[in-house]
């Protein structure tokens, strides 16, 4: 056989399978449908129960942090309990895009969370992230400042993390703050949200074959992990594990030289039985082993204490949607303390 023929015969084979595994890409896209959005289905089950709503309206596939929102999405302003302005084009709920080049003495300011940080039952400008804004652009009328609400109906504080690290550094905030603690303890399945994330990696195949629905079904048959012995029911994460999450959250932000602090969320609950759950213990603990801003005080903002303190002028019930989710007016409270706590982190910052 020539040189010539032998290429030929060459050219001819790959063609054939290069065929052969696009016929099969195209029928595995159109009879196998994805695999199911980590940890989504009772996320999902939920919100068709309670709401006039589809899990895909609202929230897309993320490969780190399980889902998030789906990019330029907007409700009726009159739907509930998601409503109005949902995310811009970068699945955040801004009414802006935020540049990737920051201008010079801009200050960022990252907001994460889940549901009371999105502002469940909210629009957009009620949230305490938006209000928190408005208060520290009147107290610095000469500063550039952005508060970004990167709130996520559903996530933990594990997702928060896997959030901050592939997309929420890429945002260049000089601080973030964590609002966590409430979906930790929902009983889910038998295995955490870290166990999950594993078995996710474990079965997502290496970029760039990663995107093909082919390569995924055969990566998933060959690597599935054994799932024998889970528990039958255990929260999302336990106390340590949040702990843990913290202090990964914490080694991440000093490595980008990023400020951090806590909004510890109160429920309806705290104020009226006045205890707290061991997720906020674990919080309060690791803001007494950190601190925020030149006066060196723990990093973290009791929300516990500051509407405790409001419920003595307010009704609780004028406070609280529901037992975990505040009011517009609890959201502005809450913006208050949280624009007071930063002001001295922000004066030093404009000083320099």
């Amino acid at each position: 056989m020539t040189r010539r023929e032998m290429l030929t015969r060459t050219g001819l084979v790959a063609g054939a399978t290069g065929l052969t595994l696009g016929v099969a890409e195209v029928l595995a896209r159109v009879l196998l449908p994805e695999p199911p959005i980590v940890r989504s289905a009772v996320f999902t089950e939920n919100i068709a129960e309670h709401y006039d709503l589809r899990f895909d309206e609202v929230f897309v596939r993320d490969r780190e942090s399980f889902w998030r929102l789906a990019p330029d999405t907007r409700l009726p302003d009159d739907a509930w309990p998601l409503r109005g302005l949902i995310a811009n084009g970068q699945g955040l709920r801004e009414d802006h895009e935020i540049p990737s080049r920051k201008r010079d003495g801009e200050i960022r300011i990252l907001f994460l969370g889940d549901s009371c940080t999105f502002g469940y039952g909210l629009r957009h400008e009620q949230t305490f992230v938006h209000l928190t804004e408005l208060r520290l652009r009147e107290g610095f009328p000469g500063a550039s400042i952005d508060c970004i609400n990167g709130g996520v109906p559903g996530y933990t504080l594990f997702q928060g993390w896997r959030a901050l690290e592939t997309r929420g550094f890429g945002h260049r905030p000089d601080a973030v703050v964590l609002t966590f603690g409430w979906n930790e303890l929902a009983e889910w399945d038998g295995a955490s949200d870290l166990t999950h994330y594993e078995n996710l990696r474990a079965e997502t195949p290496p970029r760039p074959l990663d995107a093909s629905r082919l390569c995924g079904l055969v990566w998933r048959a060959w690597r599935r992990p054994d799932q024998a012995g889970a528990a039958a029911r255990r929260p999302r994460l336990v106390p340590h594990e949040f702990r843990t999450v913290l202090d990964a959250v914490a080694e991440a932000s000093g490595r980008h030289g990023v400020d951090l602090l806590l909004l510890i969320w109160p429920s309806s609950e705290n104020l009226r039985e006045d205890y707290l759950t061991p997720w906020q213990r674990e919080q309060f603990r690791f803001a007494e082993a950190h601190r925020f801003g030149p006066d060196a005080l723990p990093a973290a903002v009791d929300g516990v204490a500051v509407l405790g303190a409001a419920a003595r002028g307010i009704p609780l019930p004028e406070l609280y949607i529901d037992p975990i989710h505040a009011s517009a007016a609890a959201h502005r409270v809450l913006a208050d303390a949280l624009a007071a706590r930063i002001a001295g982190w922000l004066r030093a910052k404009v000083q320099r």
